[in-house]
Order: C-alpha cells, then sequence, then structure tokens
C-alpha cells in the first residue's frame, strides 16, 4: 500500500512538472505558429502578387489562406474559433459578391461598358485609301520564322536566349513585328543576369526587311526587367512593388518609341461591375534597362503608344454589346449579333490605330452584318453597319482561287482599297513561306484576285473590281496633291496577260529608266497605243520604285469622241 501511493505522488509530481512545462511552452508555440501563417501567406503574397483591392478576389483568398493556417496550427481554441468565423466571412463576401457581378444580374451594365457606338460613319473617312508601302503582307506566324532565322545565324546569342512574344506597332510610319530577346531559362538568367542584349525587327511589309537590334545611339540595350526573369527583376513583380499593388495591370507588350528604345507597356485597369467588368484606364511603361516606371491616364499616354485599350478586355465586351441587346433572357437569339475570327490591329488617318471586329448574326457563319472600328488609345467605337463577308469565308474564298497549289491563307486584314473595304492576306505553302496575296472585297466575297506579289494582286484586283463596276476610284488617287504627271512619247509598249488580266508595259523616250504599266481600265486609250505615241500619263508621288502603277493615261495622238449635245 504505502509504495503504491508513493508511486502515485511520484507520477502525480511528474504530471506536475510536464503541465508547468507545457504551459510555459504554450506562448512560445503560439508565437512561433503565428510566424509560420505569417511566413508562408507573405511567401505567397510574393509568389502571386494579388491585387490588394476588395473589388478584386486575390485579396480575400490571401485572408482565407491565412486563417485556414491558423486553424491548423494554432492550438488555442480562441483563435481557432475566430479563423474559422474570418474564413466563413471571407467566403461569403466571394459567394455574394461574385453572384452580384454576374451576367445574369448586370446583363444592361455588361452590355453598357463598350460605350457610346457611333453608327453613321463610313469606313473610307475612318481607314483612308491605304498606300501599297503599308499593306501588311507579314503576319505573326511568318514573323517569328523570320526572326528565329536571324537570331539562329547569331551563334553567340542563339543558345543564350529566345525570342519573346512579337506586336504589330507604327514606327516613324512603317509597320513592324517588333519582338525582345528573352533569358531561355533560370541557369541562363543567372549566368547574364544584367539582361539580355536586345530585340529583332521584321516589318510587316517586306520579308528582306528584318533586324536583329542590340545599340541605339552607340549604347548597347540590356534588357533586364523582364518576364523571364526572377526574383525583383521580373517584370510583373517589379511593377507590382513599384507602387502598383492595389491596381489590375493586364496585356503586356513590348514597344519602342521613335528613336528606338524599348519599353515594356502594361494596360492598367479597374473593375466596373462588383468583382467583374474590367475596364482600361491608362498604361504604365517599365524601360527595361534601368527599371524605371511610368503612369499615364489614356489622354496622356505618348504617341508612340499604339495600345491602350487592349483586345483581351475589349473582346469580352464585344461580346457582350452584342450579345444583351435585350437582356439576359432572349431564348429566340432577336437582334444579337457576335464577334467572327479574331480583333486585328489596323492603321487609319493620321496613324490612328483601331481594332477591327467583324460582326454576325447568330446563327449565321459566312455573312457578317457590319464591323466594329475600335480606336485602341481613346475607345472610340463606330459601327459600320454593311453586310460581307466573314475572315473565314474571305480565306476560303482566297484559298479556293488557287485551290491546286495548297497553299495556306494568313489572318486578313481589313484596308480600304480603292473606296473598296478590302481583306488582304497572304497565301503560304505548308513550309510557311509567302508565294501569294490576296485580296477579297468584305463586301462580296465572290470579288477576289492574286498575284505574285502586292503589286500584281492590287492590279488584279482593280480589274476585277471595274469589271464588276465597284470601284469608286482609282487607288491612292485620294487627290491632285498626291499624283505626278509627265509628257512623253512612248519608245517601247507590250501586253502581258496573267490570270486572265491584261497588263500594258510602256517606256517613254524621256524616262528610260522607269517602266509604266497598267491595265484598260486605266484607260481604253492604252490597248490601242503604239510606239511615236505622245502621251500624258499619272501616277502616285509617293511610288518611287523603277516599276510605275499609273493612274491617269492620256493619247494625244487620239482625239476624244465629240460630246453628244
Amino acid at each position: 500500500m504505502e509504495e503504491s501511493k508513493a508511486n502515485k505522488q511520484e507520477n502525480q509530481l511528474k504530471r506536475t512538472q510536464l503541465d508547468k512545462v507545457l504551459n510555459d511552452f504554450r506562448p512560445k508555440s503560439q508565437v512561433i505558429a503565428f510566424i509560420i501563417c505569417l511566413n508562408i501567406t507573405l511567401l505567397l503574397w510574393f509568389s502571386f502578387e494579388p491585387v490588394i483591392n476588395f473589388r478584386f478576389y486575390g485579396i480575400a483568398w490571401l485572408m482565407i489562406l491565412f486563417f485556414m493556417l491558423c486553424v491548423f496550427l494554432f492550438s488555442n481554441k480562441s483563435i481557432r474559433g475566430l479563423s474559422g468565423f474570418m474564413i466563413f466571412i471571407c467566403l461569403l463576401y466571394c459567394i455574394y459578391g461574385g453572384l452580384m457581378s454576374t451576367e445574369m444580374f448586370r446583363a444592361s451594365s455588361y452590355r453598357d461598358q463598350l460605350g457610346k457606338v457611333e453608327y453613321d460613319s463610313k469606313f473610307e473617312f475612318d481607314i483612308p485609301e491605304v498606300e501599297l508601302s503599308r499593306i501588311r503582307i507579314i503576319d505573326h506566324d511568318v514573323a517569328v520564322r523570320l526572326g528565329q532565322k536571324i537570331l539562329g545565324t547569331e551563334t553567340s546569342l542563339g543558345s543564350q536566349v529566345r525570342l519573346g512574344e512579337f506586336f504589330i506597332q507604327n514606327i516613324k510610319g512603317k509597320l513592324y513585328w517588333v519582338a525582345p530577346l528573352l533569358h531561355s531559362g533560370f541557369f541562363k538568367w543567372l549566368s547574364n543576369s544584367d539582361g539580355t542584349p536586345g530585340y529583332v525587327m521584321v516589318s510587316a511589309t517586306d520579308e528582306l526587311d528584318v533586324k536583329l537590334v542590340e545599340n541605339v545611339n552607340n549604347k548597347p540595350i540590356k534588357i533586364k526587367y523582364q518576364t523571364e526573369a526572377y526574383f525583383m527583376s521580373e517584370l510583373t513583380r517589379h511593377l507590382y512593388f513599384s507602387g502598383f499593388m492595389t491596381i489590375g495591370f493586364t496585356h503586356i507588350t513590348f514597344e519602342i518609341d521613335d528613336e528606338g528604345n524599348p519599353f515594356w507597356v502594361v494596360s492598367l485597369y479597374d473593375k466596373q461591375i462588383g468583382f467583374a467588368g474590367k475596364n482600361a484606364f491608362g498604361i504604365a511603361t517599365i524601360d527595361p534597362q534601368t527599371g524605371e516606371v511610368k503612369k499615364y491616364l489614356s489622354a496622356e499616354a505618348p504617341k508612340w503608344i499604339d495600345r491602350i485599350h487592349p483586345n483581351d478586355i475589349l473582346q469580352d465586351q464585344v461580346r457582350c454589346w452584342g450579345e444583351y441587346v435585350h437582356g439576359y433572357i432572349n431564348p429566340s437569339h432577336k437582334d444579337q449579333i457576335k464577334p467572327t475570327g479574331e480583333m486585328i490591329l489596323i492603321y487609319g488617318e493620321g496613324d490612328h490605330c483601331w481594332w477591327y471586329q467583324g460582326m454576325t448574326s447568330t446563327g449565321q457563319d459566312n455573312s457578317t452584318v457590319g464591323f466594329l472600328l475600335i480606336d485602341s488609345r481613346t475607345k472610340k467605337v463606330k459601327f459600320h453597319k454593311q453586310t460581307g463577308a466573314t475572315e473565314i469565308a474571305a480565306m476560303n474564298s482566297a484559298m479556293g482561287k488557287v485551290q491546286e497549289k495548297g497553299y495556306v491563307s494568313s489572318h486578313p486584314v481589313a484596308y480600304n482599297i480603292a473606296g473598296v473595304p478590302t481583306y488582304v492576306m497572304a497565301l503560304k505553302d505548308q513550309a510557311g513561306l509567302i508565294k501569294q496575296v490576296a485580296m477579297v472585297s468584305i463586301h462580296d466575297y465572290a470579288i477576289v484576285s492574286v498575284g505574285s506579289d502586292i503589286n500584281e494582286a492590287i492590279r488584279n484586283y482593280e480589274f476585277e473590281l471595274s469589271s464588276k463596276g465597284k470601284m469608286s476610284n482609282s487607288l491612292t488617287s485620294k487627290n491632285s496633291k498626291t499624283e505626278s504627271n509627265i509628257s512623253g512619247v512612248i519608245s517601247r509598249i507590250s501586253a502581258d496577260t496573267r490570270g486572265g488580266n491584261t497588263i500594258w508595259y510602256f517606256l517613254l523616250n524621256n524616262q528610260p529608266a522607269k517602266i509604266f504599266l497598267g491595265m484598260g481600265s486605266v484607260s481604253p486609250e492604252l490597248p490601242l497605243s503604239q510606239p511615236g505615241d505622245s502621251v500624258q500619263v499619272g501616277w502616285h508621288t509617293k511610288n518611287e520604285s523603277n516599276a510605275i502603277d499609273i493612274l491617269r493615261f492620256n493619247n494625244l495622238k487620239i482625239e476624244d469622241p465629240p460630246k453628244i449635245k
């Protein structure tokens, strides 16, 4: 009995000592648990960079993760209970905010996001007749192939860097695809953390104009801040910790200014409909060499920046504008229209950038009811209501013209050619090489022409338009100030028939270095002319090549027919 009693006393003493140790450790364990929760939360915050704004889900989910860690790591029941309650509140906030932001309850708000739409504008006023030198035939895929080719010739770079994403842009009146050189992996970044050496430019109009730019104003380029860097050199993290924690940003593009200095351009947006309804309000520029960040509202952005309102936001707004014309519930799809094809950037008067988006009725496949032009800087929206061909229908029409060759069409780009809205696209072989250029009328995809180059395609297209009475005026003859005129005597003249169209080539005695050419649609006197005839010709002033497409032709030896009184 006495031994058992002694054992009980000894056990009681041990439990007392253990409880004392545990009571001494509990405060320390709570501190350790808090430090663990805080460090894990900070690591997630640093990794995922959630927008600290209650219109964004990121901050709410970060709080939920923090309180979940508290539930698992804290032993104190009060702390665990409070954490569970906070998780419930955050989840309720997300669910309620999400439901109140859905298109089902806010259809009219989503439709109005696109803004005021003008219906009475004319395509030829917004998009002037294009100059041949600015017609874009090099698409994104061809630009990538040409960029990789020039990068492959630089043996010192090919194994160290890779090409980033190409973006089309207007540089001093010329269109170029531009892509940065990026690190090809973590260890490449580690060994060259001061940055990659430059960018690649590919002309959108000339396959031979490809440049690897490593210096600007005799200073080497180093793209230090980029999407393939790590830690604080990673682009989005650098922007996030440069005062943009509370702002949404998207659509990172690489652009250069008119002097060739590189910049990253990022669209800034907020949410207008609860937790949804993105809308851009400005941009941020990041100097990839110094890391300097500048913020601009839409009206303040530098002129060399082509995109402020990105297509990924506008595409969703266009979809809602066309779909919710009569609210969310519209089982008959009355008056609904939807986008066709991709949203493409095109350039208008004064180098204005427009997003072009074809629109078709719900259920239609090959025809459009019109198209939208959205100013990429101001978001001014114009709807041109006219029936026509979708991009896919135009591509099929162009490929059908040369179906025996098996060429594949690039995605078409809309232009104003001879006063007619026209799709222009490249026809490529299976290796991705451009073999021909095609033009298809947006109004009528049965009007299609192809040529071995842009000049031949345009001549054939003018002939097609003229033969069907669709051409309102000659190509690029917008006014007399853009036209050069000359008189001379024909020294040689010859005709050549291609694709069913006849082209007359002739030389003038006072211009021996220039070959003039034109079709019968220019003047009925052209097929009747012969060597020794005195003629007057006119052509576009900016045509500086040796082969000149004429706009006007007058044979002075052929009398004009008498006017009928």
